[in-house]
């Protein structure tokens, strides 16, 4: 039983910001949220930049006003209480973050992991996960295995050990290997685990995950009410996605790097009906494999591509896509489709998008290439004087490959547009016929002075911006 001053309120109110106290009374850990409460046990170091730390974008800009709110709220509670620790220590706590791997780290780790371990009550609140390491450990450090497990050594040792060799197989050894172990170790409790983040550096060994898929009555205990998973690497080593596991709950999935899994083209039924937003970055991954990816959601909303430079894929061929996405036509709000990384020539043939028309629900839709559209697909060198594109100069009718629920389009071109250019002042004057529209953005690395197609854009009531963009924006 939890003493009378930590137990917390509701479960629903585990993830609000809880409000500081009024001026007529001392703020007390009350009123903190169970999240801050184990970064302050735990890695009190890693609070202060937090936010900035993120690795995922999307997962920082929803926390961001809430860990502003967590920080003032710990600079108050040390201001006004210097037992802070002694109180916060017993109490159950919703997010576990990792970020270094000193042996002070490692310790704490473990003993939350005993905490877990040894009070399943606590266990079952532990909402979010997010590993993310500091550096790696050059050289191994020797592990005084009775130092770390302490009195329960001969539950841990022999996963411990599992683990530890797959590690050092796939080149991690030492602290980090530690304290990646010791989070496998988290995250494979039955808890009721919604939010998982990790990124390593060296790839995950594939029976490192093996160990996680820990079968109950069928059941894998990791992803039984996994609802966000977030996975950043940098070689393919994600054997996550296979056919025995199915996310039930899932509703957002981040893979940022190489991607490789078990041919999904056969599933009897979705593995991810509950998905709502699939992201991949940095992959190189197969179109097909993001087509059965595809196949196997409920109902998308937003599906972001950036496809990695690492291989060349000489032709891409978005039809097989769009015709699967055509299943969430009424409920896809996102697509971003980015393969500027990869290598395409320009005498190669691109499909353009015709039945993007029939997505009603469209919000915002970024493409690597205006080939996409319609327009041919232009050099991919400078073209001082406009010479070659106003050899092309006739209208390719982008208008009539969007959608009418449209609200901003960002696209990639790779030739300067001038004022005369005939496909973009036929759009600046079609665009009424696209009546959510509000804003068109040309990702364009050769901007030039169009300051008349600039003006019939925002005659009709759109923003044309023709500059060059690093990356392409959500609009979460």
């Amino acid at each position: 039983m939890l003493p009378s001053h930590s137990r917390r309120t509701s479960p629903e109110k585990i993830h609000t910001s809880a409000p500081m106290a009024s001026s007529s009374r001392r703020a007390t850990i009350g009123d903190l949220p169970d999240e801050l409460l184990l970064a302050i046990v735990g890695h009190f170091h890693t609070i202060p930049g937090f936010s900035h730390a993120e690795p995922y974008p999307d997962t920082a800009r929803r926390h961001a006003e809430e860990n502003r709110i967590r920080r003032n709220a710990l600079v108050s509670l040390c201001k006004t209480s210097k037992r802070w620790h002694g109180i916060a220590k017993p109490i159950l706590y919703s997010t576990f973050i990792a970020r270094s791997s000193t042996p002070a780290d490692v310790a704490r780790t473990y003993h939350f992991l005993d905490l877990l371990a040894t009070k399943p009550d606590l266990a079952k609140r532990l909402k979010f996960v997010q590993y993310v390491p500091d550096h790696l450990v050059g050289e191994p450090w020797n592990l005084d295995v009775d130092a770390v497990f302490g009195r329960n050594k001969d539950r841990y040792r022999p996963v411990f050990e599992a683990i530890l060799g797959q590690a050092q197989d796939s080149e991690l050894a030492g602290l980090e290997t530690l304290t990646l172990t010791a989070l496998l170790l988290i995250i494979s409790l039955p808890l009721k685990l919604e939010q998982l983040a990790i990124a390593v550096e060296g790839g995950f060994s594939g029976n490192l995950w093996e160990l996680l898929f820990l079968y109950e009555d069928g059941t894998p205990n990791l992803f039984h009410g996994l609802k966000d998973l977030a996975l950043k690497d940098n070689i393919p080593s994600f054997n996550i996605i296979n056919p025995r596991n199915r996310f039930l709950s899932l509703r957002r999935l981040q893979l940022d790097g190489p991607v490789c899994f078990t041919d999904l083209r056969e599933q009897m039924s979705p593995l991810f009906p509950e998905l709502k937003s699939l992201h991949f970055t940095d992959t190189d991954m197969t179109l097909p494999g993001v087509v059965d990816m595809v196949a196997n959601c409920g109902s998308l909303e937003k599906l972001h591509c950036q496809w990695g430079g690492h291989v060349y894929h000489p032709v891409i061929n978005f039809t097989p896509l769009i015709k699967e996405l055509a299943a969430h036509r009424d409920s896809l709000e996102e697509l971003v489709l980015d393969t500027r990384r990869m290598s395409i020539s320009p005498n190669e043939h691109l499909d353009p998008l015709d039945s993007l028309a029939d997505f009603a629900a469209l919000r915002y839709l970024a493409l690597e290439t205006a080939t996409l559209l319609g327009v041919p697909n232009g050099f991919f060198w400078l073209d001082a004087d406009g010479a070659w594109w106003r050899d092309h100069n006739s209208d390719f009718g982008i208008v009539d490959h969007l959608p009418p629920s449209l609200e901003r389009l960002d696209f990639w071109n790779h030739f300067p547009v001038y004022d005369d250019t005939l496909p973009f002042r036929s759009f600046a004057e079609d665009c009424r016929s696209i009546t959510s529209l509000q804003k068109v953005e040309l990702l364009n690395p050769n901007p030039r002075p169009c300051r008349l197609l600039v003006d019939a854009f925002a005659a009709r009531g759109v923003t044309f911006v023709p500059n060059f963009k690093s990356e392409h924006q959500t609009t979460e």
